[in-house]
C-alpha cells in the first residue's frame, strides 16, 4: 500500500492519526515475496538485436532506475496462461506496471549481455470498483 499520515481533528484537541491509502497491490502468485523489490514497465524502446533492455525497472522507495532485457516469472509459479488472465502483459505494456519481489541476474545472446529480473512473487494494482485505473 502506499498512502500518507495525517492527524484529523475530533474536536477539543483531540487528534487521531489516520493512514490515507492512495493506492494498493495484490500478490497474485504463491510465491514468496523475496529480493528487491521493483515497480516495472514498459519502456517503449524497440530493438532491432537481442537481448533488448526495453523494461524500465524503478526501485520501490528509491529513485534508482534501470532497463533489463527480461523477466523470469518461473519462480512464481504462474504459467503464461496465469499471466495473461491476470492481465500481467498488458499491465506492463500500457497499464500501471506490475511491482515485483526479485534479484537481478544476466542473460547472454550472439555474445550481448544484458541485465534481467527473477520474479519470486508479483503485485498487480488494484482499482476500487467503478473507478478507472491511473498510473503511478
Amino acid at each position: 500500500m502506499r498512502g500518507a499520515v495525517d492527524l484529523r481533528d475530533f474536536g477539543d484537541r483531540d487528534y487521531i492519526t489516520v493512514l490515507n491509502i492512495s493506492e494498493a497491490w495484490l500478490a497474485v502468485s504463491d510465491g514468496v515475496a523475496d529480493g528487491v523489490f521493483v515497480h516495472l514497465k514498459d519502456s517503449g524502446r524497440r530493438c532491432i538485436t537481442a537481448p533488448c533492455e526495453a523494461t524500465v525497472e524503478r526501485k520501490l522507495n528509491s529513485a534508482l532506475t534501470a532497463t533489463i532485457a527480461d523477466i523470469d516469472f518461473a519462480p512464481t509459479g504462474l504459467t503464461d496462461d496465469d499471466l495473461t488472465a491476470l492481465g500481467i502483459h498488458d499491465s506492463l505494456a500500457t497499464g500501471d506496471g506490475v511491482i515485483i519481489a526479485g534479484d537481478r541476474y544476466r542473460i547472454s545472446f550472439d555474445g550481448r549481455s544484458a541485465r534481467a529480473r527473477r520474479a519470486e512473487q508479483v503485485f498487480v494494482r488494484m482499482t476500487p470498483p467503478g473507478l478507472p485505473a491511473s498510473n503511478p
